[in-house]
């Protein structure tokens, strides 16, 4: 598919690849990177240390870089996030992780609240991507 897209582009230098959880994979990492190209991805289960290590890093003393709140639909949806740039070599297990963005979703449906945390990593520094850019 790189091969594809690269040939559509010409070159996938400055190209963002924003996938979910599926994706979060070493190799497709350096395939990514190692054309020029920046990712963003989640870190869920199917990666199981690297989403534990984003866990733990120290979100209490990392202060908000975004919230967003939004109305539609009948429900009312307010984001929250957080990024860090991740220092080496006490970093991440992840190839080219230069950020770690933690993202809290709070959703009112109906009445009921729901809240979901979700992990990210991106080979883009802070100088490329601050956290509003993350949120978008």
């Amino acid at each position: 598919m790189l091969n594809a897209v690269e040939k559509v582009l010409s070159s996938l230098t400055g190209v963002l690849f924003v996938a979910d959880a599926m994706y979060t994979q070493t190799g497709h990492a350096e395939q990514i990177t190692s054309r020029g190209a920046h990712l963003l991805l989640q870190a869920k289960g199917n990666q199981p240390t690297l989403h534990a290590q984003l866990k733990t890093l120290p979100w209490a003393k990392i202060p908000v870089g975004d919230r967003t709140r939004d109305r539609g639909h009948g429900r009312k949806e307010t984001r929250t996030i957080k990024a860090v740039t991740l220092q080496i070599p006490s970093g991440i297990a992840f190839p080219r992780a230069q950020q770690a963005a933690r993202i809290i979703r709070t959703r009112t449906v109906d009445g009921k609240t729901s809240r979901e945390t979700a992990y990210l990593v991106t080979s883009l520094t802070a100088a490329d991507a601050q956290p509003t850019d993350l949120q978008r």
